[in-house]
């Protein structure tokens, strides 16, 4: 579940938003499914990766990428799990 914590800073007179996700579980079925190799073995219905929204949100920031752009465009969902550093979003080894 994803929700945002406010913080207001009296001396800025500024509020913040922060995203906060557990993602400890997301993570954790993810590894198991990549160290699993038993199972039945199809390109259609293997799933590929799982993705904590709070990560690929700050991913989209990071990038200069809306979430619109992402969601409209293959390439950039490729771009994010070929990508060495979300490879913990993976859950069957090799390239998307």
């Amino acid at each position: 579940m994803l929700f945002d914590r406010l913080h207001y800073d009296n001396s800025e007179d500024k509020l913040h938003i922060e995203r906060v996700q557990d993602v400890q579980p997301i993570l954790e079925s993810n590894k198991r499914l990549l160290n699993d190799n038993s199972g039945f073995k199809s390109e259609v219905f293997n799933k590929k990766a799982s993705i904590p929204l709070v990560v690929l949100l700050a991913w989209l920031k990071d990038k200069g990428i809306t979430y619109q752009e992402f969601m409209g465009n293959d390439k950039v969902l490729k771009r994010f799990l070929n990508d060495p550093d979300n490879s913990f979003c993976l859950c069957k080894k090799g390239k998307v």
